[in-house]
């Protein structure tokens, strides 16, 4: 998206905003036929029976998966979320789309984990240390390319 805006000369709302009715149509489809498949896999397994329970995995969370979590902000990220994608949305034309997006990270990674060992615990060390040694690797080959 960030490509094809700097090379059609567009701002990426030009090119974001048509596409959003798209994508709830692509969510919805997605919502729909998995229900539907799931329903079907119910039948299949025989879990349709007059209660409707259905035996579920228990999962237990270690001390340290516990305490990375963050249910008590659920609200306030659903919130959030809203609030970055409807200024993005509605706003798009003044303030590029990648600062708002970045302005969210911040004030998510502020409020769900504001000492800076439990963002690279709950960021870098569980997701993205492969991502940082490509990104790494990437850079480097930007410039070897660049001082040739």
């Amino acid at each position: 998206m960030i490509r094809a805006s700097a090379s059609l000369h567009l701002p990426i709302s030009a090119l974001f905003n048509p596409l959003i009715p798209v994508q709830i149509v692509g969510l919805v489809f997605v919502f729909g036929v998995s229900w539907w498949l799931g329903r079907r896999e119910e039948k299949r397994l025989g879990y349709t029976g007059a209660d409707g329970a259905i035996p579920m995995p228990k999962r237990e969370l270690t001390d340290e998966q516990k305490a990375l979590r963050r249910p008590k902000n659920f609200w306030f990220n659903i919130g959030l979320t809203l609030v970055v994608l409807g200024t993005m949305v509605v706003m798009g034309e003044k303030i590029p789309l990648a600062i708002m997006f970045m302005v969210g990270l911040c004030v998510a990674l502020l409020v769900n984990y504001p000492n800076v060992d439990m963002q690279r615990q709950r960021i870098i060390d569980a997701h993205a240390r492969a991502m940082l040694m490509m990104t790494g690797i990437l850079l480097a080959a930007g410039v070897f390319t660049g001082v040739m």
